[in-house]
């Protein structure tokens, strides 16, 4: 079932997710980095999606996303939250403040009106990430100690990564500021396959190969 616990110890939990960050902190788009994760460990099955969270709230870009994304007086910030699923699995929420005009009128499209998360959808861009933000809110206690400090099964959305990163195209220009919330799913394929409902069996060994 989706609510079921992570089977993992509270040591066990810390290094998986300093792994995981680490394994973001090097890749070129969090989409292809939970894509690549989720595979390596038999995670669900299928493409990564963006689930478009309540298109009412609206968080305004603080002094240092602007800072970052240094806009133009012509050009506007616009807000993106998502859930970023693999199967019924969710991996993330992400908020995402990024600029329209820096995009492709494809890309916009695509952002606008598919569930295509926002790294697949400037892959074409060759983007890559500069993280300035790294916290683990419910780990830090195990990851000093290495031992307690963490409940031993995790509920699967509880977030135990954040990373907030500035997403630039291959000119180096900023196209977005994110602030990522990973779940405790990901790490649930180390050790136990994490089966979400109408998963069956078969899609994990696919998934594998």
């Amino acid at each position: 079932a989706g609510d079921q616990p992570v089977p993992a110890t509270p040591a066990k939990a810390a290094a998986l997710v300093r792994e995981l960050s680490d394994h973001l902190l090097h890749a070129s788009t969090a989409t292809a980095a939970l894509h690549a994760w989720c595979t390596a460990h038999g995670l669900s099955a299928g493409p990564i999606t963006a689930l478009k969270q309540d298109p009412d709230r609206r968080r305004y870009a603080d002094d240092d996303v602007l800072d970052e994304l240094r806009p133009a007086r012509h050009e506007r910030i616009a807000y993106r939250c998502v859930r970023l699923v693999r199967g019924l699995v969710v991996l993330s929420e992400a908020d995402n403040w990024f600029i329209p005009e820096r995009l492709p009128p494809a890309v916009r499209i695509a952002l606008e009106a598919t569930d295509m998360p926002f790294g697949a959808a400037i892959a074409r861009l060759r983007p890559s990430r500069r993280t300035y933000f790294v916290r683990f809110p419910e780990l830090s206690t195990a990851s000093e100690a290495g031992t307690g400090g963490c409940p031993a099964g995790l509920s699967p959305s509880m977030p135990i990564l954040e990373h907030k990163a500035v997403v630039l195209d291959q000119n180096r220009q900023p196209l977005s500021v994110v602030s990522e919330r990973y779940c405790a799913a990901l790490l649930s394929g180390v050790e136990t396959p994490f089966q979400a409902a109408g998963e069956h069996a078969s899609d994990r060994r696919a998934a594998q190969r």
